[in-house]
């Protein structure tokens, strides 16, 4: 199979999940209820993993485009990393 046509594909796969999983989880933190019925809403880990889910298709994209080299991606992954998983207040 063509390289090109590899990257092409995991290119539009990335980018759909980057936007599909970003639409199915701030539809379900929109519609969270707490045990007594009350709309808990968007907080900050909310945020937290829809900035993270739309982030790391992006940083795959620009890698398999070469437009950021292997320790930029490392970076970059590293940085969301300790961003997804920093303490919350």
């Amino acid at each position: 199979m063509d390289p090109a046509l590899v990257h092409s594909i995991l290119e539009l796969g990335a980018g759909a999940f980057a936007v599909i999983a970003a639409a199915l989880l701030l539809r379900h933190y929109m519609t969270r209820v707490d045990k007594d019925g009350k709309p808990m809403g968007i907080g900050i880990r909310s945020i937290q993993m829809v900035i993270a889910v739309l982030v790391a298709p992006v940083v795959l994209i620009l890698a398999l485009e070469h437009v950021i080299n292997g320790e930029t991606t490392g970076t970059l992954l590293g940085t969301l990393l300790g961003f997804i998983l920093s303490p919350k207040d």
